[in-house]
């Protein structure tokens, strides 16, 4: 008798999981390769909402007046690319520590200072924030953002100056 309970028993949980591996199968199917709530990757649970990013320019050779220019267009930055891998670091690990900086003091200066001190001796540096956000679906093509590219933080050798143009704590 113990026997057929285990047959039993393993009889229905093999049908439970064919009957939920098709279902699942059946969801993903249908949206385009990936069921979100088995996601893990945020961008599917979290499409539509704003994100935000950072990148570094090599401004050495910029004239001040054009370091605070917000644009909508990467090639309207000033300077040249620099290259994060340069100090370890990843885009995203360097947004997030400027968007849960709430009140950047000294000490909060000093760690931003800290990420790129090996590069300060030769460059000037522009530490830029970037935020997109998916555009209304009023006609508009699909997977169309809007981007903006907003100069966060300028560092020199002996200097930090935060955007005087910018208040970035109402974004966050």
């Amino acid at each position: 008798m113990a026997q057929n309970d285990t047959k039993s028993f393993l009889g229905k949980s093999i049908r439970l999981w064919t009957a939920i591996m098709i279902v699942y199968a059946l969801l993903v199917s249908i949206h385009k390769g990936e069921f979100w709530p088995f996601s893990i990757y945020p961008m599917f649970s979290q499409a539509g909402q704003t994100w935000v990013r950072a990148l570094t320019r090599d401004v050495t050779d910029v004239p001040d007046s054009l370091l605070w220019t917000m644009t909508d267009r990467e090639d309207a930055l000033p300077g040249k690319p620099f290259p994060l891998k340069l100090v370890h670091t990843h885009r995203n690990d360097l947004a997030n520590f400027i968007k849960r900086s709430g009140t950047w003091d000294k000490n909060r200066k000093q760690g931003l200072r800290s990420l790129f001190s090996d590069q300060l001796n030769s460059r000037k540096l522009l530490v830029v924030w970037v935020e997109g956000k998916a555009k209304d679906s009023t006609g508009e093509e699909e997977g169309a953002y809007n981007i903006n590219y907003i100069p966060f933080a300028y560092l020199s050798s002996d200097t930090t100056l935060l955007n005087p143009y910018h208040h970035f704590h109402n974004h966050w």
